[in-house]
């Protein structure tokens, strides 16, 4: 992250009013940062982050410079371009859990070699050297994960379809369903074709960010698996009541894989209001987000004069 920041200073160091950042999704302590390329960041003319907790840890480190917290920006192009077509205006065909039940899989702490899934991960040394609590699960957590969404599957029954968001998800899920009864679309770079598909189904056991991005702009229910602090982050930031609701996290995967699975099974599967009440309507995020963008248009037009 700080040789991205870098590179943009030693191009913009001299204009840093030309650049506007948006979406930075931080994983590094950017108080700790030398000073020149913190004063850069101080200097540029827009800076938007993934999360609110990020946003008030940059600032901190910036000096309390401004710092906006945007929500993903697919979520303004889901609702405004695909969601009319795909779903229709209104409610969510598929609210009432009719459909099939979607799953997204990826390769969690699982690396391909010599055509077989194998546990680990390129960033073990990192995890290591930072002293991370995921250093010790690193060989564990991949197949807690498989027997998780395996025990999902045999308890749930019914059509199942996987929906993969990149190749390598597609490869992983076959691999690791293997023997269920479950159809696997797949993969398609068309996101308003997957949209589409994520859309029929009835719930939805997501994995990867955009694949619970996708689910909760099509009103669909979700489960999400929040393998990533940003999945976590995006419900948090949304204000939704999530009590006993069926997300699960890394730790909870981590601390038994069987009441996640069943947490998966029985919790109370997340929607996002499309009405007024608690927390973000869809509407709001997608306004958030396309504000955003427009905020860092206008700065950098203001700054270049």
């Amino acid at each position: 992250m700080l040789e991205n920041v870098r590179a943009l200073r030693e191009r913009y160091g001299r204009s840093p009013e030309r650049v506007a950042i948006v979406g930075w999704d931080v994983d590094g302590e950017v108080a700790s940062w030398p000073d020149e390329d913190r004063g850069f960041l101080r200097s540029v003319a827009f800076l938007g982050v993934r999360d609110r907790q990020q946003a008030d840890r940059v600032s901190d480190a910036l000096g309390g410079r401004e710092v906006v917290a945007q929500p993903d920006n697919a979520f303004s192009l889901l609702w405004h371009e695909f969601r009319p077509a795909v779903v229709g205006p209104g409610e969510s065909r598929r609210e009432s859990g009719a459909g099939p039940t979607g799953l997204n899989l990826l390769p969690l702490f699982m690396k391909r070699q010599k055509g077989e899934w194998a546990t680990g991960t390129a960033m073990e040394g990192m995890y290591r050297r930072t002293g991370s609590p995921l250093a010790d699960v690193i060989h564990t957590l991949g197949p807690d994960y498989v027997r998780t969404i395996r025990r999902f599957v045999a308890g749930r029954g019914g059509d199942f379809v996987h929906i993969p968001f990149t190749p390598e998800d597609d490869l992983f899920a076959r691999s690791a369903l293997r023997g269920l009864k479950i159809r696997f679309r797949p993969y398609d770079a068309d996101p308003r074709r997957t949209f589409a598909a994520v859309a029929d189904c009835g719930e939805f056991l997501s994995t990867r960010f955009h694949a619970l991005v996708f689910a909760l702009a099509a009103g669909v229910l979700c489960r999400p698996m929040l393998y990533a602090a940003k999945c976590e982050a995006l419900l948090a930031d949304t204000g939704w009541d999530l009590a006993e609701s069926a997300a699960i996290s890394r730790a909870d995967l981590v601390a038994d894989p069987v009441a996640a699975a069943d947490r998966l099974l029985s919790g109370r599967p997340i929607v996002a209001p499309s009405t007024g009440g608690a927390g973000a309507t869809l509407e709001e995020l997608a306004e958030q987000a396309s504000e955003v963008l427009a905020a860092a248009v206008r700065a950098i037009a203001d700054g270049s004069g």
